[in-house]
């Protein structure tokens, strides 16, 4: 009789261990990468307080427009935008992926880009590049 309970209770016990591990609640290993952005002018003098739009879709053209930027940093006092991405909220799925950064500036009422730079991002990295504007 003994045998019977203890071994009874022991089903019980690993039945509970096993469901309990068979959850689909573990959260999704972190997906990310960082891109430090440097903006300059032509003479390299960093440019603070300016804004970088991030986009991942397609390259920066004349017809692209700072609302469709999947992300924004702005320039430190050392002209620096730092990007810390999240590769799963942004939809990237790819082990790698390309990215766009511009540098926009406005005239009376028409938009612009200054400046803009592309770059290739893996999974866990971290990158560096710089934008040069105009004067």
């Amino acid at each position: 009789m003994k045998k019977i309970l203890f071994l009874s209770l022991f089903l019980v016990v690993a039945a509970a261990f096993g469901f309990s591990s068979c959850g689909d609640d573990d959260d999704p290993s972190f997906l990310g990468a960082n891109v430090t952005v440097k903006v300059t002018n032509a003479l390299g003098v960093v440019q603070s307080g300016k804004t970088v739009y991030m986009y991942k879709d397609s390259p920066v053209t004349e017809a692209t427009v700072p609302g469709d930027a999947k992300k924004m940093a702005v320039t430190d006092d050392n002209g620096i935008a730092k990007f810390s991405l999240n590769l799963t909220e942004l939809n990237i799925l790819e082990s790698q992926t390309n990215l766009y950064f511009a540098v926009f500036y406005t005239l009376a009422d028409k938009t612009a880009v200054a400046g803009t730079e592309g770059v290739t991002v893996k999974r866990n990295e971290s990158k560096e590049l710089e934008i040069k504007i105009p004067l």
